[in-house]
């Protein structure tokens, strides 16, 4: 089945998706620039993620900074496989080596199977459990991503069993990686196949979106380029462009002023 994401705003290629949650309206925009006209959307809370500017007309609003990592997906494959480092690299070969295979999900394929989604959250809250953390796997918002037409999935399989499994928003040419769960903590399951097989979903995931017309593969997000974390430095050995974006959070509504005016308060006082 060929890749598509929905719900294009105009010509642009920004792509938005609304879910309740308690009731309030929060309309979340991806990939959109100066150009696009938010006016028209009536919503509670406008999230806009990795915007390009650091300024709206929109108040209240809160703004932060995000980090990234893009690759462009354009260039040869040769090229992006050029860009990984040898470790990184040597994984990839390993996996393919072993037999581990891939596979891609569409919105319509999850909307199909509701057991893949199902799936695919129970291991994430697990295995955020098993670290001792509070899961951050947002079911409402994923079901209005595949509503919208804006969802996909990828596993990573071995012998029947799937290893990895990695979760993108994205728009006709722009792929985000947005959850990412690796099954390490099973105890039936070898944990530097599970590795290999994670990393070999990340690459192949690059190579079957530029296949299918996608330029954009953002890694959805680095902690720090300076300082970084273990998962950061995974990221940071396949290579890519750093980037520097911003989320925004906007009030739209009276509530929704309201609300994001609280959350403002909080944010400053928290320090």
């Amino acid at each position: 089945m060929d890749l598509k994401f929905g719900l294009t705003i105009g010509d642009n290629l920004m792509v938005l998706a609304t879910y309740k949650k308690k009731g309030i309206s929060i309309t979340n925009a991806w990939f959109m620039d100066a150009s696009d006209d938010l006016s028209t959307i009536k919503t509670d809370i406008l999230y806009i993620h990795e915007a390009p500017f650091d300024k709206i007309e929109f108040s209240p609003a809160i703004i932060w900074p995000q980090l990234t990592l893009v690759h462009d997906l354009t260039a040869s494959e040769n090229s992006i496989l050029g860009t990984l480092n040898s470790t990184t690299k040597r994984k990839v070969k390993q996996a393919e080596k072993a037999g581990i295979t891939t596979a891609l999900y569409t919105s319509r394929d999850l909307a199909a199977d509701s057991g893949l989604l199902h799936e695919f959250g129970a291991h994430h809250d697990r295995m955020y459990r098993q670290k001792g953390m509070k899961a951050i796997f947002n079911h409402a918002l994923v079901q209005a991503y595949m509503e919208a037409d804006m969802l996909s999935m990828t596993t990573a399989v071995f012998e029947g069993h799937k290893l990895a499994y990695h979760a993108y928003v994205g728009s006709e040419h722009r792929a985000r990686l947005l959850y990412s769960v690796s099954l390490f903590r099973d105890e039936d399951e070898d944990a530097s196949l599970v590795a290999r097989a994670n990393t070999y979903l990340h690459y192949q995931d690059m190579m079957c979106f530029k296949n299918r017309g996608v330029t954009s593969y953002d890694w959805g997000g680095i902690k720090s380029f300076d300082e970084p974390t273990g998962i950061d430095s995974f990221k940071m050995g396949f290579g890519g462009e750093r980037r520097t974006c911003f989320n925004i959070i906007a009030g739209r509504s009276m509530l929704g002023k309201a609300l994001t005016g609280l959350l403002r308060m909080r944010r400053i006082i928290s320090g």
